[in-house]
C-alpha cells in the first residue's frame, strides 16, 4: 500500500494522531450515542468545500465541543468550534496567486490535547494571469488526500471524470515505490477489472453506493501503459458491459521544493491534471485526474 511504500510514520508529526479506518464508531457502549460522542479523540475531517466568488467555504466534522484550527503552509489561517452535533464550517479568503494550497486541520480537545487529522484538503487552480487569484470562475480541483488511501474528489477541474456506460474512473493515486490505488464509480452492478497493457492488474467489487477502489497486490513499475478499466456483469458469465482505455505514465518525482508544511506541485495537461505532494516522514504521492476526452481511440 502507499502508506508502507512511502515509509510514512504516523508518529512523526508530534501530535496525537488517529488513523481513519473508515469507521467513526468506537467499541459498543450503553445508550444511544452518536459516532462523534462515541469517539473521544476523533480528529476533524472535511465533508465539503465550495467557492462563492473569491471566498472558500469549508465544512466538516469533529469531536464535540472542540476547537478546530485550519493551517496553510503550517501557518494558522482560521479557528472555529464544532457545534452540538460535531459539525464545523469556516470561510477563507485564499492568498492571491496561489495555484496550489494544502489545508490541514488540528483539533484541540477539551482536555487540551492536540489531534492532527491525516486528511489534507488540496486546492489546485490553473489561474488566469489576469485574475491573479482563485475564484469560483477559475478552473480548479478540490480533493481530500489521505496517505495510503484513495483521494476523495470534491471538485473536478473538468466537466466530469471519464465515463462510459455508467462506469467512471475518478482518480489514480500512486507513489514512487510503485504502489497504486484506482478509484471510481459504477451505476450498474458488476465486477471492476483493470488491465495494464492487457495484463491483469486486479479486480474488485462495488460498495453499496456504487463506488469502487482497487489496490493491486503487486507494484506497477515506471513506464507508459494503456490502462483498461472494465465492468464485468456478475450475472452473465463475466461479460464485459463497459470498457474504458486510458493512457497512463507512472513517473517519479523524488522531491518537491517549497516552504514548510505539505508541498504541492501540479502539472496541467489538456486531458489530465497530476497533483504531486510531499508526505510527512518522506516520500511523494501523486493523484491523476483524467478529463472526459482522455480515452484512447
Amino acid at each position: 500500500m502507499l502508506i508502507a511504500a512511502c515509509g510514512l510514520s504516523l508518529a512523526t508529526w508530534g501530535f496525537v494522531t488517529w488513523r481513519n479506518t473508515g469507521s467513526l464508531t468506537a467499541p459498543a457502549q450503553t445508550g444511544a450515542l452518536s459516532p462523534r460522542q462515541e469517539v473521544r479523540y476523533a480528529p476533524a475531517t472535511f465533508t465539503d468545500a465550495f467557492f462563492t466568488g473569491d471566498t472558500l467555504t469549508l465544512t466538516g466534522e469533529g469531536s464535540l465541543n472542540s476547537a478546530i484550527t485550519l493551517f496553510i503552509e503550517s501557518a494558522p489561517l482560521s479557528s472555529v468550534k464544532t457545534d452540538k452535533a460535531g459539525n464545523w464550517s469556516a470561510q477563507l479568503f485564499l492568498p492571491a496567486r496561489a495555484s496550489a494550497l494544502a489545508v490541514e486541520i488540528i483539533t484541540k480537545l477539551p482536555d487540551g490535547t492536540d489531534v492532527k487529522s491525516d486528511e489534507t484538503l488540496l486546492i489546485i487552480s490553473m489561474q488566469d494571469d489576469k485574475l491573479g487569484e482563485i475564484t469560483s470562475e477559475t478552473p480548479h480541483a478540490v480533493l481530500i488526500a489521505t496517505p495510503g488511501g484513495a483521494s476523495q474528489i470534491i471538485r473536478f477541474p473538468f466537466d466530469a471524470p471519464p465515463e462510459i456506460n455508467g462506469l467512471s474512473l475518478r482518480a489514480v493515486d500512486y507513489d514512487n515505490a510503485g504502489g497504486v490505488i484506482f478509484s471510481g464509480r459504477s451505476e450498474s452492478e458488476g465486477i471492476i477489472r483493470i488491465l495494464a497493457n492487457n495484463a491483469l492488474v486486479g479486480q474488485t467489487g462495488l460498495a453499496a453506493d456504487g463506488s469502487w477502489t482497487l489496490i493491486p497486490n503487486a507494484s506497477l513499475p515506471r513506464g507508459l501503459y494503456t490502462l483498461t478499466v472494465q465492468r464485468l456483469n456478475d450475472n452473465d458469465k463475466g461479460k464485459v458491459s463497459a470498457s474504458m482505455p486510458l493512457p497512463f505514465e507512472r513517473r517519479n518525482l523524488e522531491k518537491i521544493e517549497g516552504e514548510s508544511g505539505v508541498k504541492i506541485m501540479p502539472a496541467f495537461h489538456e486531458d489530465n491534471w497530476v497533483v504531486s505532494r510531499s508526505l510527512y516522514g518522506g516520500g511523494v504521492q501523486h493523484t491523476l485526474l483524467y478529463s472526459p476526452v482522455a480515452f484512447i481511440p
